[in-house]
């Protein structure tokens, strides 16, 4: 998943934390004499996020939330809850994000009819520091979804993409469905390669690099396959709709379209101008993505007709019936 580090790779040499400096020194003078230790600090550093402040507009907006507390291990999430009596959307974030970051879908959801739920994983937002993963988030994901009496449709952005991707793949798993639509902002394919642009940032070598994906895979239980997008998103039947703009310094436009040409009968949005966080606020994005988790509610229907929603429906993820 990306880090502070993966983020930062065209950044100038001056411009680098004097955290990510020193370990890149560190890495200089490990990785002979004792590869081991390379790996376990470069696993550390791969999976403790940065925390960054929320701003005063996110701190308004969970004040007027309900509060939850979820206990995943040693670890209290902290969510937010607005709305009640509708179906429930979960908003997912991305790494050294936080969940009020997808603030701008709240009100929007809210008037819908919806029941909106956010959370900070273990090491973001205003949690304290911690390492965490992907196969870890898609757990809490799953926990959150279970707390909340679950949910019918997840907006996730970024690397949340990829943890709510493999959440589902482990309720699929499980013989359970995690949520009926998802929308992917600005998703990854696949995040095994940012551990390609971590090792370079800090000049790890290969043999290094092969050792912290082992190790990782050890401990975690699971393997980097699993989180491969295109491959794990070929079986999903929901409804699903990628946004992603050409300008995304951070994730490849391109990551998104081939992810959402890999998902069956998925839908794909793509914007200009909006980069990767920007897009988060859009009027646009947030009235296709609310529209589009419209479009899959039960509806009456007039006598002797499917109606205009199911009809739509159809039409978009039935191609066979076209």
């Amino acid at each position: 998943m990306p880090t502070s580090a993966s983020a930062q790779i065209s950044t100038t040499v001056r411009s680098v934390p004097m955290t990510f400096r020193v370990a890149r020194l560190g890495f200089g003078l490990l990785q002979s004499p004792a590869p081991e230790m390379a790996a376990q600090l470069a696993e550390h550093l791969f999976l403790t996020p940065k925390r960054v402040r929320r701003p005063d507009w996110e701190r308004e907006l969970l004040a007027g939330a309900d509060e939850l507390r979820v206990r995943w291990g040693r670890h209290r999430i902290r969510a937010w809850s607005w709305g009640s009596g509708g179906p429930t959307v979960l908003l997912v974030h991305g790494w050294e994000g936080r969940g009020s970051q997808l603030g701008a879908f709240v009100k929007p959801l809210v008037a819908a009819g919806y029941r909106v739920v956010c959370f900070d994983a273990p090491g973001h937002g205003e949690a304290r520091r911690a390492r965490i993963s992907i196969p870890e988030i898609a757990d809490i994901i799953r926990l959150v979804a279970r707390k909340v009496g679950g949910v019918y449709a997840i907006v996730a952005h970024s690397m949340g993409g990829a943890c709510t991707a493999l959440a589902a793949t482990y309720a699929a798993r499980a013989g359970e469905q995690l949520a009926e639509r998802y929308v992917m902002v600005a998703p990854p394919s696949n995040p095994e390669t940012y551990t390609e642009k971590f090792a370079s940032f800090l000049a790890i070598e290969r043999p290094i690099l092969d050792r912290m994906r082992a190790n990782m895979e050890h401990r975690l239980r699971f393997s980097f396959g699993d989180v491969d997008g295109p491959a794990i998103v070929t079986s999903r039947t929901e409804p699903a709709l990628f946004v992603h703009d050409t300008g995304d310094r951070e994730i490849d436009h391109a990551e998104g379209k081939s992810l959402a040409d890999a998902w069956p009968g998925a839908r794909f949005m793509s914007t200009s101008g909006l980069g990767h966080r920007r897009i988060l606020r859009s009027p646009e994005v947030i009235e296709e993505a609310v529209g589009f988790i419209e479009a899959g509610r039960a509806r009456p229907q007039p006598e002797g007709g499917i109606g205009l929603v199911s009809a739509l429906e159809r039409e978009l993820y039935c191609p066979d019936e076209r």
